[in-house]
């Protein structure tokens, strides 16, 4: 499928979304390859491993997964038969298995004394190796700072006791020197440091033959040198040896432990995938939960949108500032022509239609109601926008043309295709009649279109064939403005004149423009703005209607408490009666 697709609908803009729930680089990882799934198997599951993990979540406390990193090559490192790797390493490795040993355990627990029954998941998670004892030869070696704990081995600890008992006399050794040399105003400043790993003391460049011992270097200045005195070069000397013995014990503790890791090589990088996966349905899962994401219908060939809603305007508007989209093709008709003026919906509800589909079948859960329908799809086809190209000296005209070739070359009977405003840019007469075969042509294929027109010529087209429907999006009459509702069956009003004249146009051009018209074409309109003013009359009493309805139920159902608080005092007064009879 055309990568340009995935541009033209912004699923980028979904894909960051979900990107930003991630935890790890194995969840960016599969964000950034996620791909289209045409088989209906792989789908069904992919859908249904991510609604579970969504209702988990919405009953469960969130998983955390925090400090999670993808330690693949740190694993490949530790192939080579007594090969090592840095300490710090070791400390990924060991909050690698801590993840992974609660990650199991969180989902193995799911299911004891549940009402829910989980299955996909904790399957998932039931292969993930975990070994408490490694995790404690790791936390045993290693400090949290990645450092190798001085308890690692006696012969360590050993080391480094002398160390510090020699560094400490080497101090006491340089305090006393540097207190002779200070008191015969040989040095420059009162402070131990160190060159080369070598502990020295600062003294005058023009005394410097005052103080035997190495010079080591000097200041930025050259005013001062560093000097290693002659009667601490020996102990200078055995602190070096010392951690020299120091590094080498660490490396073959570090050795020791990898040896102990390499065993288990292959079973951490089978967890890598499996915490990737579930990092993943994670973050989409979160998503779902964000937009109120639910998982359709799969279905071989009906595609019906039930309160559907364009998910990027979901993250900029709150959902009762967004319509919903009521879609439906693919049952009674496979093709759909929108028509109406411009800034009415028409494009925003391709776009609809074409990210709901992609994201739907790229595994991710989608802002619809439960019961809406999802044709399979193979392929999807997208024109929108200008698609002029400099590079190939192609006119935005010819682009397009370019572009439906090509569908008309690839589509077939899983295929959606949308366009917007088919072959405009040429001849409007000329432009229709070639609209109208690519329709036809794709309707014979059985291939789901849907294209916006302003153009009466196709309006009229649709009117007679059969598998090819009207429709536009419900346009305020009076204030001239688009309430965004989709409409199936009634093609949009073009409102040229009614619109001009909410400009103030000079009423003598829109009279004069409007006797350019045939009569036919003066009815059509006529018949159109009717047709909506109409249908939007039956939409307000149907609403009242149901306002009504539910009035009444809410009457009724008091009335039937009321009855029943009766029957019960009814009964406890015969009760009391009763008893005082007696």
């Amino acid at each position: 499928m055309n990568e340009n697709i995935y541009s033209l609908l912004e699923f980028e803009k979904i894909l960051n979304r979900i990107q930003s729930y991630v935890y790890s680089g194995l969840g960016h990882e599969l964000c950034e390859n996620i791909s289209f799934i045409t088989n209906k198997d792989a789908l069904q599951l992919e859908l249904d491993k991510t609604s579970e993990m969504k209702d988990i979540l919405m009953r469960e406390e969130y998983l955390q997964l925090d400090g999670l990193q993808d330690v693949r090559k740190t694993l490949s490192k530790l192939n080579i038969e007594g090969s090592y790797i840095p300490s710090s390493e070791f400390l990924s490795i060991l909050t690698f298995l801590r993840i992974s040993r609660l990650t199991k355990s969180y989902f193995s627990r799911l299911n004891i004394g549940s009402e829910y029954d989980y299955k996909l998941i904790p399957k998932i998670t039931s292969n993930l190796f975990n070994d408490k004892i490694l995790e404690s030869n790791i936390d045993s070696t290693i400090d949290e700072t990645g450092t190798v704990r001085e308890t690692a081995s006696a012969e360590l600890k050993r080391i480094r006791i002398t160390i510090r008992k020699k560094t400490e006399s080497l101090r006491k050794s340089l305090e006393k020197i540097l207190k002779d040399i200070s008191d015969k105003d040989y040095s420059q400043d009162d402070i131990i440091t160190q060159r080369d790993g070598r502990f020295v003391v600062p003294v005058k460049v023009e005394n410097k033959r005052k103080v035997p011992g190495l010079i080591h270097s000097s200041s930025n200045t050259g005013q001062t040198v560093f000097i290693e005195p002659a009667a601490t070069i020996e102990l200078n000397n055995d602190i070096t040896e010392l951690q020299y013995e120091e590094k080498r014990e660490i490396e073959r503790i570090l050795a020791e432990l990898a040896k102990k890791v390499r065993v288990h090589v292959i079973e951490l990088k089978s967890n890598c995938g499996i915490l990737a996966e579930i990092d993943f349905l994670q973050a989409k899962a979160k998503y779902g939960i964000e937009i109120l994401a639910e998982k359709p219908i799969l279905s071989r060939d009906e595609y019906e949108i039930k309160n559907g809603y364009h998910p990027v305007l979901l993250q900029n508007h709150k959902r009762d500032e967004v319509v919903p989209l009521n879609f439906r093709i693919g049952k009674e008709f496979n093709s759909i022509i929108i028509s109406g003026p411009n800034a009415g919906g028409k494009t925003v509800s391709l776009k609809t239609v074409g990210l709901l589909a992609l994201m739907l079948q790229s595994g991710i859960l989608v802002p619809v109601h439960y019961e809406s329908k999802f044709k399979i799809l193979n392929q999807i086809f997208v024109s929108i926008g200008d698609q002029q190209s400099l590079e190939n000296d192609l006119s935005t005209f010819s682009s397009h043309i370019a572009y439906l070739k090509k569908i008309l070359d690839e589509a077939d009977d899983k295929s959606l295709i949308l366009i917007d405003e088919i072959c405009s840019g040429t001849d409007p007469v000329l432009g229709s009649a070639l609209s109208c075969a690519i329709i036809q042509n794709l309707s014979d294929r059985n291939s789901l279109s849907v294209v916006t027109t302003h153009n009466s010529e196709l309006k009229a087209f649709a009117y007679n064939h059969l598998k090819i429907e009207n429709a536009s999006l419900e346009f305020n009459n009076e204030t001239l403005s688009p309430n965004f509702k989709f409409n199936i069956g009634i093609p949009g009003q073009s409102f040229t004149f009614e619109i001009a004249e909410k400009y103030n146009f000079p009423t003598d051009v829109i009279t004069e423009a409007k006797s350019y018209l045939s009569d036919s074409e003066n009815k059509l309109e006529d018949l159109l703005k009717e047709l909506n003013e109409n249908k939007q009359k039956y939409s307000e009493l149907k609403n009242e209607y149901d306002r009504e309805v539910i009035r009444l139920k809410g009457l009724n159902s008091l009335y039937e408490t009321k009855v029943s608080q009766l029957k019960a005092n009814e009964k406890e007064i015969l009760r009391k009666a009763k008893e005082e009879a007696k």
